[in-house]
């Protein structure tokens, strides 16, 4: 723009802007106008949390961590891990998150005929003529986009959220998940202690060394208070606080925030525009 344009003052922009004034709310009319439909026919989301804290265990305190120090070291030279699974917050936390966990409840809870749902025939229970049947992958990776997990560092509570279309089913997955996860760890921890246990028991059979079977019996005691534990503790690693429920009110869109940003749009693109067509249609007539 020419030096003469750019020193114009508020009052000759309040001129051009009174002269455009018909444009001017026009343009702004049609911004609040687009911006009202899409708030209102875009597709609501609903998201639904609940408050997880990691399950405490005796074996993180007490008699099952004085048997630790007392037999920690012919423990590890077995490859036997005291601590066990319980209480592992980042293993859990890391397995809710990966593929082949997702992936499996992906396939289990038939959530991909849910997921791609435009793609999907319900009344044929089939994919749709011409639609390709979307990958594990692909589900994954938009399931993945659905969960968000949160973790307060100073109380130690997590919060697992999923947000879907459907309310209910976003409540249902998120307690799903959490229940899946408790099981799944609680299994995979009765499958090594017992593996421990049958170690344990092969090992007092061949040894007759008086201060090694008392180590030996010791850390069998110590894996058979923790697959008692695991036997009677459906919440493995994960304590629900607040489960999950069917949220009422949608995440988004925030349709009053939608509009706002709808008529501040049209407000700014106004004066833009308006200041460009009169910039242009004074260069126009000064070349006349």
């Amino acid at each position: 723009m020419s030096d003469d344009y750019n020193d114009k003052g508020f009052s000759e922009y309040w001129r051009i802007l009174t002269q455009y004034k018909i444009l001017f709310f026009l343009i702004i009319g049609l911004s609040l106008f687009l911006s009202v439909l899409y708030a209102i026919y875009s597709t609501p989301f609903y998201r639904s949390s609940m408050v997880v804290i990691p399950a405490e265990h005796a074996n993180q305190k007490g008699g099952l961590s004085s048997l630790a120090g007392q037999f920690g070291g012919i423990a590890s030279l077995a490859g036997i891990n005291l601590k066990g699974r319980l209480g592992n917050k980042e293993t859990a936390i890391a397995m809710l998150k990966s593929r082949k966990f997702l992936s499996q409840f992906i396939k289990d809870s038939k959530v991909k005929p849910i997921l791609f749902d435009t793609k999907w025939d319900e009344v044929n229970g089939k994919w749709k003529l011409g639609e390709v049947e979307p990958t594990t992958w692909q589900a994954f990776k938009l399931f993945r986009k659905l969960l968000e997990i949160v973790e307060d560092r100073k109380t130690g509570l997590i919060m697992l959220s999923i947000e879907w279309k459907d309310p209910i089913l976003s409540a249902k997955w998120a307690n799903d998940l959490i229940a899946r996860l408790n099981a799944k760890m609680r299994l995979d921890a009765k499958n090594e202690i017992q593996r421990n246990m049958k170690y344990l028991k092969n090992q007092i059979n061949t040894t007759s060394h008086v201060a090694i079977l008392e180590s030996l019996y010791g850390l069998l005691e110590t894996e058979m208070k923790k697959i008692m534990l695991a036997e009677v503790n459906s919440e493995y690693v994960f304590k629900v606080i607040d489960p999950a429920y069917v949220p009422e009110e949608r995440s988004r869109p925030k349709r009053r925030r939608i509009v706002f940003f709808g008529l501040l749009m049209g407000i700014v693109g106004g004066i833009f525009l308006i200041i460009f067509v009169n910039f242009f249609k004074e260069v126009r007539l000064k070349t006349l």
